[in-house]
């Protein structure tokens, strides 16, 4: 039976009338830094995810998102204290104790996919996207790097990321429970080869093309 239950340490309390006004199983909770609590919805393919706030100063309790936002698989929040929302209509992004989203990050900001399936930031501030078809990582205002399986990743549906203490970056995967470590080089290379034939594959007198990031 769907329910919402605060536990204070010692006892358990049901939150009747929190889950009452919700009226939807909760998939989703996070609590930012000010103490406003994230309650996301379950949603689907035909039903979007519902995101309400909770302020626990006053005890108000409003929905935000309308059908905005898609369905809702993550949040989390950035050392400059914004609250990103990743659904599979994108990223949107929240001020601090704000509750109209300042900036939707799509495909068209050079995100990999629109269906963002995990967040994770890292120690300095980068926020890395997993999505169904690869990795975006965001930082400075802009994404300046994907990965992708001809990075080394053994699938690009990834569904968990995390770091290790010695600077590796893991990807846990929807597929077959695949998991991918990555150790970031120290030097970076000025042009990465990001589509086209790798791995020594042979093309002939094939016709092929390739795209790049980066330069210099």
């Amino acid at each position: 039976m769907p329910d919402l239950i605060r536990y204070d340490g010692t006892i358990f309390h049901q939150q009747a009338n929190i889950f009452k006004a919700i009226n939807r199983t909760i998939t989703r909770l996070f609590a930012d830094p000010s103490g406003w609590i994230y309650l996301a919805t379950a949603g689907n393919e035909t039903v979007a995810s519902h995101l309400w706030i909770y302020n626990q100063d006053t005890g108000e309790l409003e929905e935000i998102s309308g059908q905005k936002m898609g369905r809702i698989s993550t949040i989390i929040n950035t050392r400059d204290g914004d609250i990103w929302v990743g659904s599979d209509n994108g990223i949107h992004i929240l001020e601090s104790r704000q509750k109209t989203p300042k900036l939707r990050l799509t495909i068209a900001n050079g995100l990999i996919d629109n269906h963002v399936q995990t967040l994770y930031v890292d120690e300095e501030n980068r926020v890395w996207v997993g999505t169904n078809d690869g990795v975006s990582i965001f930082q400075n205002g802009r994404f300046f790097r994907t990965l992708t399986v001809s990075d080394g990743l053994n699938s690009n549906n990834i569904s968990a990321i995390t770091a290790s203490l010695d600077g590796s970056f893991w990807f846990g995967s929807f597929d077959d429970g695949n998991l991918s470590r990555f150790k970031q080089e120290a030097i970076s290379p000025t042009t990465r080869i990001i589509s086209g034939p790798m791995n020594g594959e042979i093309v002939g007198e094939t016709s092929v093309s390739f795209k790049f990031e980066g330069g210099g």
